[in-house]
């Protein structure tokens, strides 16, 4: 069973909870995961996690291809922190007895403004797909603005996917749906060209959000009015909120790696910011909490992911580990005997 629901961190000021109870009794809503390239492997690992890059002909169009497949005893909190693209994802739900007769719901995921969380809980069987600011908006036929913040079902927004639902669920690894929803796409959608949005993505991305929109639209030979235009019809919000946040996805990316203990002021300054209160407000309003926070938080989460990676196991563990050997050797002498 998959508990799953989205909860926005802050909504007019006010923060919405939602207990894993209330996440039970959602179970078949919609659903969006994804997982930024930046989370350590170790703390992913009790979510059966892998993330694919796309192939060359789809690496303007896909940052990544993902799946999850697990079973959790108690529910797990994951926090989703918004990135400029938009999310696909398939929940197959397996029927008892039957490995190949799943359900399959598939929701989308407009861009997020602010961070998400989300429920999981007992056995989920997951593929995600992550594109691009402003890609996917073309190939649903919807205007961005009209899906910023929101999560709705791909069947809202297009007709179902023919057979491409059923092969996925079908497909027994990450590495073998990746390759079909790609297939698929590349025949859906008209090759990527390099447009005006196209380049200034790839602007904003090589500047780390440090560009004024007077210095990106000078720099693409176009007026500020056309590219807030493009800007709030395919990604779903202005140029400018892009910018801050990959800004602020590169300061929360250094400090849950680790990367230098620089102060919060020094960070503050390096994103582009001359008030680390400002600094400090805009990086609450995008991830839920004050940088200082989030760094406690992601110190504690990657100490305990490495304790929990160095512990050895215990008895139940070694049990299983034990009778597993003695199957294989039984089953490797009863061949041999055979031959």
């Amino acid at each position: 069973m998959l508990l799953a629901c989205h909860r926005l961190g802050y909504d007019d000021g006010v923060r919405r909870r939602v207990s894993a109870t209330q996440a039970s009794l959602v179970r078949r809503s919609a659903l969006v995961l994804y997982f930024p390239d930046d989370d350590p492997h170790h703390e992913l690992q009790a979510l059966g996690f892998r993330r694919l890059a796309p192939s060359a002909a789809l690496r303007d169009v896909i940052t990544c291809c993902w799946g999850a497949r697990s079973v959790l005893p108690t529910p797990r909190v994951e926090n989703l922190y918004p990135d400029g693209g938009w999310g696909l994802t398939f929940c197959f739900h397996r029927a008892p007895g039957r490995p190949r007769g799943a359900r399959t719901d598939a929701s989308v995921c407009g861009v997020a403004t602010r961070r998400r969380e989300m429920v999981l809980s007992g056995a989920f069987d997951l593929f995600g797909v992550r594109f691009h600011p402003g890609a996917a908006s073309r190939w649903l036929g919807v205007s961005a603005t009209e899906l910023r913040d929101q999560v709705i079902s791909l069947s809202d927004l297009r007709p179902r996917l023919g057979d491409l639902e059923d092969q996925l669920a079908a497909a027994r690894s990450t590495t073998e749906r990746a390759a079909l929803f790609e297939r698929w796409l590349r025949q859906t959608i008209e090759p990527p060209r390099r447009g005006l949005l196209e380049g200034a993505r790839a602007l904003v991305q090589r500047r780390s959000g440090l560009i004024r929109v007077h210095e990106l639209a000078a720099e693409l030979g176009t007026s500020e009015r056309t590219l807030e235009r493009v800007f709030r019809s395919r990604v779903g919000v202005s140029p400018k909120r892009l910018a801050r946040l990959v800004r602020i996805g590169g300061v929360r990316r250094r400090l849950k790696l680790m990367i230098d203990d620089s102060s919060l002021a020094e960070l503050a300054l390096g994103a582009g910011y001359c008030d680390q209160a400002h600094f400090t407000r805009d990086f609450h309003r995008v991830v839920g909490m004050s940088p200082g926070r989030y760094r406690r938080r992601a110190a504690r989460r990657r100490d305990d992911a490495l304790a929990e990676a160095s512990a050895p196991p215990d008895a139940s563990e070694q049990e299983t580990l034990a009778r597993r050997v003695l199957e294989r050797a039984a089953r490797r002498q009863a061949t041999s005997g055979a031959s």
